[in-house]
């Protein structure tokens, strides 16, 4: 029921020129299902998709370095240079 509400309102308008974007979750979340991450993808251009394996919900607690491989791999570009330190 709580998650109705969320759901009941519109989404708002994708960017035109969005950021490079990653969108983690764990293949195993019965929270959020990572069905949604789709979704995402479908309104945010350029998302990539990452689902890990073995991981629900807390994926950040079961994979932190995967997922924090992950995010700062989003500024790294297409040559692996220029990511966070």
């Amino acid at each position: 029921a709580a998650m109705d509400g969320w759901h009941a309102v519109a989404p708002p308008p994708a960017p035109t020129d969005p950021p490079p974007t990653v969108a983690v979750s764990g293949a195993q979340d019965i929270v959020i299902p990572p069905a949604n991450l789709e979704l995402l993808a479908a309104r945010w251009r350029g998302c990539r998709v990452e689902r890990l394996e073995g991981a629900g919900h807390a994926v950040m607690a079961v994979h932190p370095e995967r997922v924090a491989e992950l995010v700062c791999s989003v500024g790294a570009g297409p040559d692996g240079g220029g990511g966070l330190s």
